[in-house]
């Protein structure tokens, strides 16, 4: 948990930055007891998750491929990225309601 946080600020959000992410914010999973039984959540498994804001759908797609471009990270950030996770990274693309206060 603490050396992929290390990672993520010394490495990883830099490198997402680089080409164009706002990291808006980074939470790590609690290990203690689910006392909201209505929310369910995933017992025993560590989690990391990082939300990023673009102004839009087209610059979104220019940060992938400008990181896809990026030597760092193909070589070094990628690569340690994966060495730091047991299982493949999940994106899930979100866009904000009406309402929301995080519009691009």
């Amino acid at each position: 948990d603490e050396a992929f946080g290390a990672f993520f600020d010394a490495d990883l959000r830099p490198a997402l930055e680089d080409t164009g992410a706002e990291v808006i914010g980074s939470y790590i999973r609690e290990r203690g007891e689910n006392t909201y039984p209505r929310l369910p959540v995933r017992e025993g498994e560590t989690i990391f998750v990082w939300l990023a804001r673009f102004a839009g759908l087209p610059e979104y797609e220019q940060h992938l491929a400008l990181l896809d471009l990026s030597d760092d990270w193909r070589t070094r950030v990628a690569p340690e990225m994966d060495r730091l996770t047991w299982r493949p990274n999940e994106v899930a693309r979100l866009t904000p309601t009406s309402r929301s206060r995080l519009h691009g």
